[in-house]
């Protein structure tokens, strides 16, 4: 019996061992972006379209990690928020829902975060449902875009300026972790 209860504890260690390797082998990648939204004369209930270029340049991220794309598993965005900045005294009412995409040259547009209805009371700040989905080939390219959608139901007196704060989880598989 102290066999088996033995080799029980040496199973969990091995297993939680592995789970925390695997842990090194990833890290996060903070983008932070300020866009403007102009005065809104009128409503876009079907959404008005906000792009944002990017240069991912991962290459560089994970040689100073000591990586190499070769040994880049998956990139996935693990949290988006959105945060309203100016004007003072005003929020993110005007917002009748939010859709990400990203895209970028030969790979297809693809939705990556969203908040399908948002409340009168959302307040200066919104936090999107991301989707599981993995951005490698899209961080591999030289340039990305990411595309904000922004359907609206209210009109606004003055432009907005909203930043945007994304973090991408990198997973980088070494060792078969």
């Amino acid at each position: 019996m102290k066999k088996y209860a033995f080799i029980l504890l040496l199973a969990a260690l091995a297993l939680t061992s592995c789970e925390q390797a695997a842990k090194l082998t990833q890290f996060d990648i903070p983008i932070n972006e300020t866009i403007d939204i102009p005065t809104l004369q009128t409503t876009f209930p079907d959404g008005e379209v906000y792009p944002m270029t990017l240069t991912p340049n991962i290459e560089s991220e994970l040689t100073s990690r000591g990586f190499s794309t070769d040994f880049l598993q998956q990139i996935v965005l693990k949290n988006l928020k959105i945060e309203l900045t100016s004007p003072t005294g005003a929020d993110l009412s005007f917002l009748k829902s939010v859709n990400v995409y990203i895209s970028a040259t030969g790979l297809s547009k693809e939705l990556i975060a969203s908040a399908a209805t948002i409340p009168d009371n959302v307040g200066t700040s919104l936090t999107l449902t991301t989707n599981n989905i993995n951005l490698k080939d899209y961080f591999l390219k030289d340039k990305l875009q990411l595309e904000l959608n922004f359907a609206t139901d209210k009109t606004t007196a003055e432009t907005y300026s909203v930043k945007i704060d994304a973090i991408f989880m990198v997973d980088v598989k070494v060792l078969g972790l």
